[in-house]
């Protein structure tokens, strides 16, 4: 059967297991189909993009949003502003998508106790955070964490630049010792050569 099955009347039991599969979206349903709540969650558990095909009414339902964003973050500059002010949700793009936090409410844009927690949830938000901040909003609680993350990235690379180095090292020794080995077998062969004795390759 072709994909494109928006003219076609099919058993909401077929509908829901076929989207459950993530075989049809939810774009190519039927008016009653994208009204069915326990349908929509299960279209956008999968392609949280499928909520802009859902019922209006359902596009409004707080949990089917939050399980979109949950999906795919950058959804929240989309979704109706109060969703954008409620903190669980926008925190919940931040944590699935960094740019997100540009698209949140001014007003957690502005609180320190917010930005905190999203650079907790995704440290890349920092690197935008003069995006995401309003100007004249940064608080010195937001610099410190700032900077902690900054110091724990800086440690990151460091232990990775160590182990570099000791893994370089330990090849290097690794090389020492097979040229050892040979320069000794070498060495050994050629005094059994002259006594007539055969000694086993290295």
């Amino acid at each position: 059967m072709s994909l494109v099955v928006a003219n076609v009347r099919l058993d909401r039991d077929e509908w829901l297991e076929k989207i459950r599969q993530g075989v049809w979206r939810l774009g190519k349903a039927p008016p009653e189909i994208r009204a069915d709540r326990e349908i929509v969650l299960a279209a956008v558990n999968r392609f949280g993009s499928d909520i802009f095909h859902a019922s209006f009414k359902l596009r409004l339902d707080r949990e089917i949003v939050l399980i979109a964003i949950k999906q795919e973050g950058a959804l929240l500059r989309r979704v109706s502003p109060k969703f954008r002010a409620d903190p669980e949700i926008a925190m919940a793009a931040i944590k699935q998508d960094r740019l997100a936090g540009k698209f949140a409410d001014y007003n957690l844009r502005k609180d320190p106790n917010f930005i905190i927690e999203a650079i907790r949830q995704n440290p890349g938000i920092i690197e935008f955070l003069d995006e995401v901040i309003p100007r004249g909003c940064w608080d010195h609680k937001v610099h410190n964490t700032v900077e902690e993350y900054d110091a724990d990235e800086a440690y990151r690379l460091r232990a990775v630049e160590r182990k570099r180095e000791a893994d370089e090292k330990a090849e290097r020794d690794a090389q020492i010792k097979v040229v050892i080995s040979r320069e000794t077998y070498k060495g050994e062969e050629l005094s059994a050569m002259g006594s007539g004795r055969r000694i086993a390759s290295p």
